[in-house]
């Protein structure tokens, strides 16, 4: 078994969009070390005009293990891990992630280290650190967009990571994707059972509703749920910087002993 992971484009797709967002991913992840990002291992093109990007090895993605109550010491494992590594890149590597969710969070050494991961469609700050450049576009994933990326505004902020953030700690509070409940199935539909979105297309770049049950959740996940509240906030001047994050995790941190 390789002690790499590998991911691949084919010679079919070697001149379009997924090529190219593998070469910058190459190029941007070569160039970063981080603790809780993963670790560039090299890049290259084979005989059969394959490109691949050789990576370290996670076990499986945060995603995957979100079928049960997660304690809130995984929880905050996670969110420590997740926010120091965008810190790092919204101050010292001038990068937004641009697609910050569970799916692309790795889990390595069962739960015990958490690294950030899927640098296809990062994006470059100015050199301030404030905005993206002009010209560069938000892409991200629709249900974990805020608002100001929903609607096409141009003056992105690293607070829109921060939003995207936020949806992650609500995967771990409500085990499932931001906005996913307001997808209403028509079932008198003639032909086939259809999808309604209406209310989740206008649910986008909102908050997303914690379940009802999410009420049983005991005061042990009132920080946690803090902090949610503070980056879905969809005001981006509202939302807490990544710095103000981590310091607000290491002064709990310190509160519980």
């Amino acid at each position: 078994l390789s002690p790499w992971a590998l991911k691949k484009v084919n010679r079919r797709h070697a001149s379009g969009l997924i090529a190219k967002r593998l070469e910058e991913e190459a190029s941007i992840l070569k160039d970063i070390k981080h603790p809780h990002i993963i670790g560039y291992r090299g890049f290259k093109t084979d005989s059969e005009g394959c490109r691949i990007l050789a990576l370290e090895k996670g076990e499986r993605s945060l995603s995957e293990v979100l079928e049960e109550r997660l304690e809130t010491e995984f929880i905050l494992r996670v969110m420590k891990s997740v926010i120091s590594a965008l810190h790092y890149l919204h101050t010292d590597v001038k990068r937004l992630h641009g697609d910050i969710k569970a799916a692309n969070v790795i889990l390595v050494g069962g739960k015990r280290e958490v690294k950030l991961c899927d640098f296809g469609v990062s994006i470059k700050l100015d050199a301030t650190g404030e905005r993206i450049l002009p010209g560069c576009v938000y892409t991200g994933t629709e249900a974990w967009n805020p608002i100001e990326v929903i609607e096409e505004e141009t003056d992105i902020t690293p607070k829109a990571d921060i939003f995207a953030f936020g949806c992650l700690l609500y995967e771990m509070l409500s085990l499932r994707p931001p906005h996913v409940d307001k997808l209403v199935v028509n079932e008198d539909d003639d032909v086939d059972d259809s999808i309604d979105d209406e209310e989740y297309i206008e649910s986008l770049g909102s908050r997303p509703e914690l379940p009802q049950d999410s009420d049983v959740l005991g005061d042990e996940y009132e920080f946690v749920l803090s902090v949610f509240y503070a980056c879905t906030e969809e005001d981006q001047e509202k939302r807490p910087s990544s710095k103000k994050i981590l310091q607000l995790i290491e002064d709990h941190e310190k509160s519980l002993g």
